[in-house]
């Protein structure tokens, strides 16, 4: 059996920060939404990642947050809902 990976609903950037909103979906309590924030830094020549912020980043992270939940409520108040690819669907 080959698992594919979980692709984000959405992803919102500000510089070097970035929040992926992840869509979640049960037939018992329909779809929900969490949310995971990034920092990219260099580290000699290659991009990495951590989840880790500095002081100095904070008020972006709230930023993103803010923008996120923004996102969330907008999607969640449609009349219709969105229905999830096939590879981010629970198994049985």
């Amino acid at each position: 059996m080959t698992t594919q990976k979980k692709r984000p609903a959405h992803e919102i950037r500000v510089g070097a920060l970035k929040a992926t909103i992840w869509a979640n979906q049960s037939e018992k309590t329909g779809t929900w939404y969490c949310v995971t924030f990034q920092r990219s830094y260099r580290s000699g020549d290659a991009w990495k990642q951590t989840n880790g912020f500095g002081v100095h980043d904070l008020l972006e992270v709230g930023k993103l947050a803010e923008r996120a939940a923004a996102w969330i409520t907008l999607l969640k108040s449609k009349p219709v809902q969105l229905e999830l690819p096939a590879e981010n669907r629970p198994t049985a």
